[in-house]
């Protein structure tokens, strides 16, 4: 009998009777048990699948990539005021920031191992932001492993009524690296919307980290304005000279194992002693990297340590650089940092395998390059005897040693020659587009018929298969390597890619989107409108044929093109596509007074605008209004809008609708027109509805319509008491609101 998923969960976690189990009560004994068992059994089921789900991905591994901390170490911390003020509360939050190398992730991790371990009356969760893992850049992914791991430890908590029920355990949630998260500001005003107000009555505790940077302060700035002691700055100077002594000590403890290992005189270890505490840029990782060059010395006696001490690097880039220096193959370590750089997520070392065979030589069949790739192991001593230190191979995933290590490498877009070689080394542009044309050259190696298969096989984890190694990786990132790669495409990359779209079998199927998503046909997908999902905009020359050419224009798929494009913010695309034909043919239209095409244009115009403000596309809205998109549009006659509940939606009521205000005031500023219903709701009781206040009091300043009604005759006053948004009725009866 099927029982209804809403009623699975009650508050306590236990199940909640249907109605169809009070009938068999009064019936059946035996039937009831059969029911109970049959509801249990669901219930469990839907408990492990969700908290699948909710494991977004392997936390607990990415903790403990972070080595464990060195005897001696993180007490300027733990011995802290703050941190001991933070501990006594009943709920606090703590930021924790320090200079790059200085051990935030370490410690972080030592706070969940061992300061702050889960107890019968602590619940510890964490999260730990990482540029390098795809996985780990977003709040959203953050947010759903910290509930992944606080429903494991507090079952009773997943429930249908979650957020009414009040856990009687502390909750310590640990953030690391605020300034690696792609939504730090969307993370730290939820923070201070939580704390600002005081403790309440939560047990919710929170440490995060984070590098000095200034804009992570000027977010905190309004909690740090009520709350001041949430601010444990490790760069401040006292706190500054506490890790310095602490990084003193675990210096004097790798001399003390070096002189034990290598037989070191005292005069021989207090001469490293005294050179390395003379460095005024001593952190823990430029400690690490020094000590690991020692140690790999064949030879240490007097004169070579001497020597090795007077070329001591004296800051971490010295270092780094002195690690790729000592390559004699600089041409192979630039390709291997450049597809480490700019691949979407660490490779597998079966992948770089593949991707270093393919940069190697051209290829004329599949055969060819699988008999020359290497073998993981055999690989993975290879780009150490290339890169050193610089690479660090885990679970057989290449990954840059630190973050720190990426930013000596990333040339930034204002960019002078640097005394270190290798600093600046890699072009982010050129990266991508050296990947973009060993995926590509990938793809094209074997029959788009033979690879169709095996993309629909894929499920998207990031495992390579066992044959066809770097073919989920290439099929599933080509496009984005070709975009970001565009300033260095060349007329080959063009071909591949434009080829690629043509013959979308061999890749297209491992997308878990459809690119005809704004189609309500059955249609094939064309190439100018997977070109527009993924935003390929060098590739419209090669699609739609040129103004002028005598090829005819399909202009509906090109209207398709703008919307889609639109829709996921591919801004150089929209700009490419009005100008080398939407403009023209427009201004043509006008001086030939085409009522036909003008009307076409305007619509797909509209469309297009519709769509980027449906998905918040600042930049795109304004580029389409600039563009003679108008304000006023209504879409009313697309069958797929009746379906998603657009119909009748203009571009001001669906900014109001997500209290998107950027988007308000510059459709207002283009004329948009308040009082236009859509779908019978005006754009201000569209907000109203929703609680947006700032879009809400934008609209009453440009003169909205205050007292207008809905469809059931309800005013915006109405409709913000009925959603009890308090802030909202104030702002409505103070401008005369009925």
């Amino acid at each position: 009998m099927a029982t209804s998923r809403s009623n699975v969960f009650n508050s306590t976690g236990s199940i909640t009777a249907s109605g169809d189990a009070r009938i068999h009560v009064g019936n059946s004994h035996r039937h009831l048990h059969i029911h109970s068992e049959a509801v249990r059994e669901e219930t469990e089921q839907l408990r492990i699948s969700f908290l699948q789900r909710l494991r977004a991905c392997p936390y607990e591994e990415r903790k403990n990539r972070n080595p464990q901390r060195a005897e001696g170490t993180c007490g300027w911390f733990t011995r802290h005021t703050r941190f001991q003020n933070w501990r006594r509360q009943r709920s606090a939050l703590l930021w924790v920031s320090a200079d790059p190398g200085c051990g935030k992730s370490v410690l972080s991790r030592y706070l969940i191992d061992a300061v702050l371990p889960v107890s019968d009356d602590r619940i510890v969760c964490y999260f730990f932001f990482k540029d390098d893992f795809e996985d780990q850049r977003t709040l959203s992914i953050a947010l759903r492993c910290i509930l992944h791991q606080l429903f494991r430890q507090e079952p009773s908590l997943l429930s249908s009524e979650v957020l009414k029920h009040r856990c009687a355990r502390e909750i310590v949630c640990i953030l690391d690296a605020l300034d690696e998260c792609s939504d730090s500001k969307q993370l730290i005003e939820a923070l201070t919307a939580t704390f600002v107000g005081g403790q309440g009555t939560h047990r919710l505790k929170v440490i995060a980290t984070s590098r000095p940077y200034r804009i992570i302060r000027s977010d905190f700035a309004t909690l740090e304005g009520v709350q001041p002691t949430i601010h444990l700055s490790g760069e401040s100077k006292e706190e500054a000279n506490q890790i310095s002594e602490e990084i003193s000590v675990v210096i004097q403890q790798h001399i003390a194992q070096l002189t034990k290992l290598r037989q070191l005189s005292s005069t021989q270890a207090e001469s490293l002693r005294a050179a390395m505490a003379a460095s005024e840029n001593r952190t823990y990782l430029w400690v690490y990297l020094v000590f690991a060059d020692l140690d790999k010395a064949s030879l240490l006696n007097q004169y070579a340590l001497q020597e090795a001490i007077e070329a001591l690097p004296q800051e971490l880039d010295e270092a780094y650089d002195g690690i790729l220096s000592k390559s004699e193959n600089p041409a192979q370590v630039l390709t291997v940092l450049q597809i480490i750089v700019a691949a979407e997520r660490p490779l597998h070392l079966r992948e770089m395998a593949v991707a270093l065979a393919l940069g190697g030589k051209e290829y004329h069949a599949y055969q060819e390059l699988e008999a020359d790739v290497s073998d993981a192991t055999q690989l993975q001593q290879e780009i150490r005897d290339l890169c050193g230190l610089f690479i660090v191979v885990v679970d057989e995933r290449l990954f840059l040693l630190h973050q720190t290590a990426r930013e000596f490498l990333v040339r930034p877009s204002s960019w002078t020659v640097q005394r270190l070689k290798w600093r600046h080394a890699v072009d982010l542009s050129l990266a991508h587009a050296v990947l973009a044309d060993l995926c590509m050259r990938y793809l094209l190696l074997q029959p788009a018929s033979t690879l169709g298969p095996k993309v629909r096989g894929i499920h998207i984890t990031g495992e390579p298969l066992q044959d066809s190694v770097f073919l989920g990786y290439a099929a599933l990132h080509w496009p984005e390597h070709y975009r970001h790669g565009a300033t260095q495409a060349s007329n080959e990359l063009d071909s591949m890619a434009h080829t690629l779209c043509v013959q979308q079998e061999s890749w297209l199927g491992v997308h878990t989107s459809n690119c005809a998503v704004d189609r309500h046909d059955d249609k094939p997908i064309t190439p100018l409108e997977v070109a527009a999902y993924f935003g390929l905009h060098p590739l419209i020359h090669l699609i739609v044929p040129p103004l002028g050419s005598g090829r005819r224009v399909n202009w509906w798929d090109v209207g398709r093109a703008l919307a889609l494009a639109s829709r996921h913010g591919h801004a150089a695309f929209i700009e490419t596509i009005l100008k080398s034909h939407i403009s023209e043919t427009q201004a043509k239209a006008r001086t030939f007074h085409s009522t036909e095409m003008l009307d076409r244009i305007s619509l797909f115009k509209g469309r297009a605008l519709i769509r980027a403000t449906t998905h918040g596309h600042h930049h795109i809205v304004e580029m389409l209004l600039e563009a003679g998109a108008d304000a006023n549009f209504i879409e009313n006659n697309s069958f797929l809008s009746y379906l998603t509940g657009r119909a009748k939606a203009t571009p001001l009521s669906t900014a109001a609708r997500r209290g998107d205000d950027r988007i308000v005031r510059l459709l207002i500023q283009y004329g948009a027109n308040s009082g236009i219903e859509s779908s019978g709701d005006t754009a201000l009781l569209r907000a109203t509805k929703q609680g947006h206040h700032d879009a809400v009091e934008l609209l009453l300043n440009h003169d909205a319509e205050i007292d207008a009604v809905d469809p059931d005759r309800r005013t915006a006053l109405l409709c913000a008491v009925e959603a009890e948004a308090q802030a909202i009725v104030y702002l409505l009866v103070t401008r005369n609101a009925n």
